[in-house]
């Protein structure tokens, strides 16, 4: 298979990468389970888009030099291998399947995970209380994940989406270190109380979607933009939505700045804020809604 195969490339006579199929000729069948067991040199295992079926083989467990497991938009089902031997795995996207049961405390466990794309399953139960895994991007949006945030998220986050969901509670505790942090999409669950004030002040954070949540409370008029204190640092193509909630009190001007805002469907009190009717008289690119 090492000479004869496209997508398999060997090292030393032995199989270290597996990369099949195509967008034109997608693949169809199961993973044979014994066999890429037996593939100890494994570090990734790619298939492209197509119409795998069956489980995700837990024998995949025995390949610790795996680094990359990438299987998205496929028809895999059942549960997720806990993976708990691939302390090597830097990328896991198992995203657009069909895949059902909770997450394993495992997978947000592993030493080296930075990539964890589960998007788009029907994964339920809650989140672990603690992710303990040095992750720089965490997707798993339109499940029907329940319960609160995990009270401790890595601080090298810095892409979050647990949207359209079924989750709860504040945003207390696990966003607070989340530093790093460029995109966050929270919107279409349960979440209540308010908005931390912290979320606004985070230097890189430049995407925020809270909308359709049960959010109330104001939006911290301490961090007035041109003033000596934080605020979200104009960005190209920043957008913050944090439409359809109970939001209320006066509007802020920590926002000025961000390229499209959409505030709508709340409760606000008071004048729209002079920097955003004249930024949108300027004629500029900015939307506010």
């Amino acid at each position: 298979p090492c000479s004869s195969f496209s997508g398999v490339t060997c090292f030393l006579s032995r199989v270290t990468i597996l990369s099949l199929g195509t967008t034109s000729l997608p693949l169809a069948g199961t993973l044979p389970a014994e066999s890429i067991s037996q593939l100890t040199e494994l570090t990734q295992l790619i298939l492209s888009p197509g119409i795998v079926t069956g489980p995700i083989p837990p024998q995949l467990d025995r390949l610790t030099k795996l680094r990359v497991i990438s299987l998205p938009s496929n028809r895999f089902n059942g549960p997720i291998p806990s993976f708990s031997s691939l302390v090597n795995l830097h990328t896991l996207d198992l995203s657009h399947n069909q895949l059902a049961g909770s997450l394993p405390p495992s997978l947000t466990e592993l030493p080296q995970l930075k990539v964890l794309i589960l998007a788009s399953n029907t994964l339920t139960g809650t989140l672990p209380r603690t992710v303990t895994s040095p992750l720089l991007h965490l997707d798993l949006k339109n499940n029907q994940l329940t319960g609160p945030l995990p009270i401790s998220l890595p601080s090298s986050l810095r892409y979050l989406s647990l949207s359209q969901n079924l989750m709860w509670g504040p945003l207390t505790n696990g966003l607070e270190t989340l530093s790093e942090l460029v995109f966050l999409d929270l919107s279409m669950n349960h979440f209540s109380g308010p908005i931390p004030a912290q979320l606004f002040s985070f230097p890189t954070l430049s995407n925020i979607f809270l909308q359709r949540n049960n959010f109330s409370g104001g939006l911290g008029l301490e961090l007035e933009s041109g003033s000596s204190g934080p605020g979200l640092r104009p960005k190209p193509g920043s957008i913050v939505d944090l439409s359809h909630n109970a939001l209320s009190g006066e509007l802020s001007t920590v926002f000025d700045g961000v390229e499209s805002l959409f505030l709508n469907n709340n409760k606000f009190v008071g004048s729209v804020p002079e920097v955003y009717i004249k930024s949108v008289c300027r004629g500029s690119t900015r939307t506010l809604y």
